[in-house]
């Protein structure tokens, strides 16, 4: 749930100038009169600029729409923010990520639950995330550390846009179930891992959110959404709905109960990683796998489990 607003300001006059036009000839406009003047009326998933400062890139290079929407039409910083975008897949290697094996993606997928399940009624993909259950120390002992869980991440969105949603103006129903995590969680590598994936989403992902929900809300939660609401964008601030236990009602508004997870609450029994979008990555995954000559990594035992059952071995040896 970050905003765009950690990105630097842009400093060239030639820039400055073409957004005080743009804003100047959009101040007091509906959303959609801005979304048009500052796509030159285009109804498709990008605009062109033109006569903007030089930054290395094609004066008139397509900007994706959801970025023009995402800076409520300036044009100027759109592109700014697109070329970060670039930039930061070709410094990631992004566009090839789905050909990487990940030998780990079982064991990520077991000690942080999270799950794509189905659709809104919208036709979004719904995506769920159980922040109390992730294990960070169970992570690590089987060699995965927070770059790990990040690059994970963008794998995980890369699929959904390029396989399991590929509508360029495509959106995402997120749930985050909020049972069983205490406040102290939120001051760690958990928070530290929310708080990096987030971001990404928000700086290379824009207008991808559909709704938020917040399911299962603590007591704590309020003060602390009271604390961050002001820092959140206003656009993503409105996608937000703050649920406590008895949420079904306000899910079933915009997903039927009948397609979401017995897990979180629902009426579908099928188990949460064998619904369809997740069965379709895991074979996808195991295919990249194959290909490669490498296998899964199995999923290591706790040490204390381990020593006690080399302890029990000994005690059998011994009569």
């Amino acid at each position: 749930m970050s905003t765009f607003a950690d990105a630097p300001e842009v400093t060239t006059t030639t820039q400055q100038q073409a957004t005080a036009t743009t804003a100047a000839s959009l101040r007091g406009s509906t959303p959609e009169a801005v979304l048009t003047a500052a796509t030159n009326g285009s109804s498709s998933s990008s605009a062109t600029t033109s006569e903007l400062a030089e930054d290395g890139y094609p004066k008139d290079m397509e900007i994706p729409i959801r970025y023009v929407k995402g800076m409520e039409g300036d044009v100027v910083e759109a592109r700014r923010r697109w070329i970060a975008t670039l930039k930061w897949r070709e410094e990631e290697k992004v566009d090839g990520i789905l050909d990487e094996a990940c030998p780990h993606f079982d064991i990520i997928k077991r000690y942080y639950p999270h799950f794509y399940f189905k659709h809104a009624k919208n036709g979004s993909v719904v995506y769920y995330e159980i922040p109390g259950k992730i294990d960070l120390n169970k992570l690590r002992e089987n060699g995965l550390d927070m770059d790990s869980l990040c690059r994970h991440y963008v794998y995980i969105t890369e699929f959904l846009w390029k396989e399991l949603d590929k509508n360029p103006e495509g959106k995402l129903f997120t749930c985050m179930d909020m049972k069983g995590t205490k406040l102290s969680m939120f001051a760690g590598e958990v928070k530290e891992f929310l708080v990096r994936s987030a971001k990404m989403v928000g700086a290379h992902y824009p207008e991808r959110s559909y709704k938020i929900f917040i399911l299962n809300a603590p007591w704590w939660f309020s003060v602390v959404w009271k604390f961050v609401m002001p820092f959140v964008h206003p656009n993503t601030r409105a996608k937000v709905v703050v649920c406590g236990g008895n949420f079904l009602e306000k899910m079933g508004e915009l997903i039927d109960l009948e397609n979401v997870p017995q897990d979180v609450g629902g009426q579908d029994p099928t188990p949460p990683l064998q619904g369809p979008q997740e069965l379709q990555m895991h074979e996808h995954v195991v295919k990249v796998l194959k290909e490669e000559g490498m296998e899964m990594k199995p999923i290591m035992l706790q040490k204390r489990s381990f020593r006690i059952r080399a302890v029990a071995l000994l005690r059998n040896m011994v009569h």
